[in-house]
């Protein structure tokens, strides 16, 4: 694991991470979307940000819970498009070499309508960021600070999409920003279901 993942890592609450296979799911009961299975070549730091988290007082049989937005976002207030987050972000390298970018995956799935998914998508983005400065920032290795290249794409995984289509010989994700949105920030929507390779995303 390179440096600066292992420093991510690090800092990172264990009760949201996912082990082992990367598998995205929707949490919610009637979700109408298919889990999806990435296979990895490299490490990664998987977050999943709708689970679990831990209780609210010490007390075993307290009943009292955190929603989404407010273990995510605790200092704003519930309005709409703030709280808004996306289901998973996935800190990835594939090749550990000198150089090698490391890619910050924001991933949402959804069951019905895609609209909704751009302030998602940017407010993980926006969170990512955040997660990578503090660690950055908590690490005395200077290698950390320096850093290697940092590329943010997002994913939507959702039942009806088309496949993404690719120009060339060699497959490669055909990403675009929204139009408006933040530029640098390239999104592609996938058709939810079945294994991909996680580094067909790496581009």
């Amino acid at each position: 694991m390179s440096t600066l993942l292992q420093a991510v890592n690090s800092i990172l609450r264990d009760e949201f991470k996912v082990h082992g296979a990367i598998r995205l799911e929707e949490s919610h009961v009637l979700s109408t979307c298919e889990p999806i299975v990435l296979q990895k070549r490299g490490p990664a730091v998987v977050l999943k940000l709708d689970a679990q988290p831990p209780a609210a007082c010490e007390r075993t049989d307290c009943p009292r819970t955190f929603s989404v937005g407010d273990r995510i976002f605790p200092l704003f207030v519930a309005r709409s498009g703030i709280h808004s987050i996306c289901d998973y972000i996935i800190f990835y390298q594939h090749r550990e070499e000198t150089g090698n970018p490391v890619y910050v995956f924001l991933c949402e799935l959804k069951s019905g309508r895609i609209d909704g998914s751009r302030q998602q998508i940017e407010n993980g983005r926006i969170l990512a960021e955040h997660i990578v400065r503090m660690a950055a920032h908590h690490q005395i290795d200077e290698v950390v600070r320096e850093g290697p290249e940092i590329r943010y794409r997002g994913i939507i995984f959702a039942p009806k999409l088309p496949e993404p289509k690719s120009s060339s010989r060699r497959p490669k994700c055909p990403y675009e920003p929204y139009p408006g949105g933040m530029q640098d920030l390239l999104v592609v929507r996938c058709r939810a279901g079945g294994t991909r390779e996680l580094h067909y995303f790496c581009a």
